[in-house]
């Protein structure tokens, strides 16, 4: 995370919300003490208010989503850019056909030697 982006006002998630404290912990892993703006519940409305200009946010990517006019993207990258997800199941009980089709598409997309 460039340490410029500390100097912008910031506009994010509630405290409450995993993505927060993600974000809180890549602030704090770059020495970067945002200045906090505006804080949401919702990511659609973060968007729209950073489109407004009141603010710079980090949120995650959703090639679905339509992003409101002035929003731009920029992909964060380093070692510590990246969010861990776990996917578990019970072992003896029966998994739909569904569950099961989602589990082998998430293994398959998974890091090589992190599917298990």
């Amino acid at each position: 995370m460039d340490s410029a982006f500390g100097a912008e006002k910031f506009t994010g998630i509630r405290t409450e919300f995993g993505l927060r404290q993600t974000t809180d912990l890549l602030f704090s892993r770059a020495g970067i003490a945002p200045t906090i703006a505006l804080e949401a519940t919702e990511i659609a409305t973060i968007r729209g208010l950073v489109a407004s200009g009141l603010g710079v946010s980090v949120l995650p990517h959703d090639p679905d989503t339509t992003e409101p006019a002035g929003l731009a993207l920029i992909p964060l990258t380093g070692p510590s850019a990246h969010r861990t997800i776990g996917l578990a199941w019970h072992r003896t009980r029966r998994t739909t056909p569904a569950a099961r089709d989602f589990r082998n598409f998430t293994k398959e997309r998974a890091e090589p030697g992190r599917s298990g």
